[in-house]
């Protein structure tokens, strides 16, 4: 989808984003964001078409509670996101591994266990309107859920995480853009 306009409108309490631009674009002109939180599930939800239900805002303030309460540096984050060849078992990036987790227990996507719950995943990216994006998320999603494998909270939503941002650049631009908004405040 690299090199496609898009319109992103995410309105919360306080801040509204309204970009139209290309995904190069987007790249250049935000900060460089940074966690692996939220990315999967902001790829399924922020796709719905017109946000009727107001998930993206729930998401939105999911993100923003996981990063402050979690005590997120999302420049660490974005050192686990954006570099190759770091240690990824350095515990300075526990807490990026788990702002993931944070956010899809809240959403309903992880159980009290730290188990996803496919189905869920399932019903979010059947109510993608765009074509496109529901393609890409089909195309994302299996191969990502299923690297996972018996991993358990954080490290499952780390995985799910670093999958899906190193398949789709798409969803790597979402997890910017919300990543972005979700450390305003």
């Amino acid at each position: 989808m690299q090199g496609t306009s898009c319109q992103l409108e995410i309105s919360g309490t306080d801040n509204t984003l309204n970009e139209e631009a290309s995904w190069p674009e987007l790249d250049h002109r935000m900060m460089k964001a940074a966690t692996a939180v939220l990315s999967f599930a902001i790829a399924l939800s922020s796709a719905v078409g017109g946000d009727e239900e107001g998930l993206l805002p729930e998401i939105l303030k999911q993100g923003k509670k996981c990063v402050k309460d979690g005590n997120i540096d999302i420049a660490i984050c974005n050192e686990l996101l954006e570099k190759s060849g770091v240690n990824e078992d350095d515990p300075k990036y526990a807490s990026c591994k788990c702002g993931l987790a944070c956010v899809l227990k809240n959403f309903g996507t992880m159980d009290d266990s730290g188990m996803l719950k496919r189905e869920k995943f399932t019903e979010l990216k059947e109510r993608i309107k765009d074509e496109d994006l529901k393609k890409e998320a089909e195309r994302v999603f299996q191969p990502c859920y299923d690297t996972v494998g018996d991993k358990r909270d954080c490290e499952a939503g780390y995985a799910l995480c670093k999958c899906a941002v190193e398949s789709s650049e798409t969803v790597k631009e979402l997890l910017k853009m919300v990543m972005e908004k979700s450390k305003e405040d």
